[in-house]
């Protein structure tokens, strides 16, 4: 009995005492601790299988046999442990499939702006353009304008210089002429 005690105390549950050599209360005994040991590496193994399966990310493994005392106290708080898990995955999956509709609700917004802004900046730089000929444009007119003011002062300044003459002319013939000396 020492040696399977030690052993368990070890965490080896399988050793088992030998009952055929066993009589009485010894037998009782022996058949008692043997069973203690049985029920105890069942339920160590339900917990165990249970465990392992969280540990790879099943939440879907429950213990189902049937405990009483402090096994069943254990097995019950694990179960609830593993619901209350389940529960507040599928709310934070939840949340975040809010979150990413959101951010993608966020993305189709910003996509739009980028679009329309894309659409403004291609229509300025066409009306940039636009205004650049037509600059252009009133800049030949500009200078033409100019060149033809230019040619029609000279042709004032002619015309001024012509009136002129014709105004010294008409002069001289409205004086009366005196005769001419001769000189003698």
């Amino acid at each position: 009995m020492d040696q399977l005690i030690t052993v368990a105390n070890g965490g080896n549950l399988s050793n088992r005492i030998e009952l055929a050599s066993k009589i009485g209360f010894f037998k009782n005994i022996s058949e008692g601790l043997n069973n203690l040991f049985d029920s105890t590496k069942v339920f160590v193994g339900d917990i165990g299988n249970m465990s392992e399966a969280m540990s790879q990310g099943n939440l879907t493994q429950e213990i189902t046999r049937d405990y009483r005392g402090e096994f069943n106290r254990i097995k019950n708080n694990a179960n609830i442990s593993v619901n209350k898990l389940v529960d507040d995955l599928s709310r934070r999956t939840e949340s975040q499939a809010s979150s990413l509709e959101e951010t993608a609700v966020s993305m189709e917004e910003i996509t739009a702006t980028i679009k329309q802004t894309t659409q403004n900046s291609n229509q300025s730089t066409t009306m940039a353009a636009d205004a650049k000929n037509k600059a252009e444009l009133g800049d030949g007119v500009l200078q033409n304008a100019v060149t033809a003011m230019a040619e029609t002062l000279q042709s004032s300044n002619k015309i001024n210089d012509i009136i002129s003459v014709i105004d010294e002319i008409a002069f001289h013939s409205v004086l009366p002429q005196q005769p001419k000396r001769s000189k003698i």
